[in-house]
């Protein structure tokens, strides 16, 4: 038998992971190694303690910056 993993439904997810019905976004689902591969790739699927990094091309903005920002 295949153990499966808890993983963190991201915002990315639609309806169903990996053939699943989501639970919803920052949710936790389990699933096994091989059913999380795609989602995890996709981005759609976290593993807990793991935080996830901003796409390419953007960037996290720090308050101060989105002040100089609005000051522009």
């Amino acid at each position: 038998m295949t153990s499966k993993k808890t993983f963190t439904v991201t915002a990315k997810a639609g309806i169903f992971v990996a053939g699943v019905r989501s639970p919803g976004v920052g949710k936790p689902i389990e699933l096994t190694d091989e059913q999380a591969a795609y989602p995890l790739i996709a981005g759609e699927i976290e593993e807990p303690g793991k935080k996830t990094e901003a796409p390419a091309g953007e960037t996290e903005t720090t308050p101060a910056a989105k002040a100089k920002a609005v000051k522009e």
